[in-house]
């Protein structure tokens, strides 16, 4: 199984360089499905979304999941905000599932989405006690030995103190239901930092970086993961789950094999220690 996940396109500050790189990278991966955690736009405006139709249908032809981001909504123009928020993106995505939860299963996976924007917040993010429940749910329902995945665009669980604040409101209480829920892995975007993080003995969090736009940290490259469950994995990576970053390099102007992690669940509930990327 490969599924590629990639972030915060932020359509209207993209690279053309990367986001070409990001295509033919996309291509040679040849994932099974792709999922897709918010941002696609920087201002929500018609012709950034028609862009993010454009990328969409250049990617491979196989299943997605693609979630809002807070940057999909508009922000300035206030009518289309308080009246049709989520007009662009639906003409692109399709209709928001009741509740703001989706999912969809593969062979050996579940994936569940979950929209934490709201129209009355700029940036932060919230999830309600009642898509919580219907997540828990949904990972509770999921086949036995499936990958129990869950994508937001906010994170529920950062690596530097200075971002606590971008995760969601209830983000505590949604860890705990979930991963008693069985949840492995956790994706989301929003930083536009990649980190992988252990949140408990069993689950994970990998935050993807920007896949394309130049809105970046001076030290920090465009980035997106591959999350791959195979017997033998591929080149540098033990088999089972496992996460492969791919960073933008701009001498190669091509995505680069970056970071690699196992997605191993302790063989002893505690003690455990908070993970990272291995490089």
């Amino acid at each position: 199984m490969r599924l590629l996940h990639l972030s915060d396109p932020h359509l209207g500050t993209e690279q053309p360089v990367v986001l070409e790189a990001l295509l033919s990278l996309a291509h040679r991966l040849a994932p099974q499905a792709l999922l897709i955690s918010g941002d696609l736009t920087q201002r929500a405006t018609p012709a950034q979304f028609a862009a993010a139709a454009g990328l969409l249908a250049r990617l491979p032809a196989v299943p997605r999941l693609v979630i809002p981001g807070n940057h999909d909504i508009p922000l300035w123009r206030l009518w289309p905000r308080l009246r049709q928020p989520y007009a662009g993106y639906e003409q692109v995505c399709g209709l928001r599932p009741p509740g703001g939860v989706a999912q969809f299963d593969l062979p050996g996976a579940r994936v569940v989405a979950v929209d934490t924007t709201r129209w009355w917040r700029h940036r932060h993010g919230t999830l309600s006690a009642a898509q919580i429940d219907a997540v828990a749910q949904r990972l509770h329902d999921a086949p036995a030995g499936a990958w129990r995945i869950v994508m937001s665009h906010h994170p529920l669980a950062v690596a530097q103190e200075a971002d606590h604040e971008d995760r969601p409101w209830r983000h505590r209480r949604a860890l705990q239901a979930w991963q008693q829920a069985g949840a492995e892995l956790l994706i989301s975007g929003h930083l536009h930092v990649p980190a992988l993080i252990r949140v408990g003995p069993r689950c994970w969090v990998a935050q993807a970086g920007s896949s394309v736009s130049r809105r970046l940290a001076p030290t920090v490259a465009n980035s997106v993961q591959l999350l791959v469950d195979e017997p033998a994995s591929g080149p540098g990576c033990a088999p089972g789950r496992c996460c492969l970053r791919y960073d933008y390099d701009g001498v190669r102007q091509a995505f680069m094999p970056a970071a690699r992690h196992a997605l191993r669940a302790l063989r002893d509930p505690l003690p455990w220690r908070p993970g990272a990327w291995a490089t």
